[in-house]
């Protein structure tokens, strides 16, 4: 991200709540180990689509996100990962990157 967005001070992640989900946010945790130091993260874990939202528009400037996947939220609701991609990157005032095309 800081290549893209050289500015960048801190990356919020969106994931699910599914057993799934929950295991692509323990992999990408793992992975953020290495940028400790250089970045913040914010995590926004099973949140329904609105409550992301709004999330991503209280961060401050100088913040992207990355949406890993979000199959389920922590009250149940299903989603289909593009359409949440596509619903939250239309919502939000950072840049919301995703891993689903």
């Amino acid at each position: 991200m800081q290549h893209v967005h050289p500015d960048t001070q801190r990356v919020a992640l969106i994931v699910g709540s599914s057993p799934y989900d929950k295991a692509v946010g323990r992999a990408a945790q793992q992975a953020a180990e290495s940028f400790a130091g250089q970045l913040e993260f914010v995590w926004l874990r099973g949140m329904p689509v609105d409550e992301i939202a709004a999330a991503l528009n209280a961060l401050p400037e100088r913040t992207v996100a990355l949406y890993l996947v979000q199959t389920e939220d922590r009250n149940g609701k299903q989603y289909i990962p593009r359409s949440m991609l596509q619903a939250i990157s239309a919502a939000a005032k950072v840049p919301v990157y995703g891993l689903w095309c």
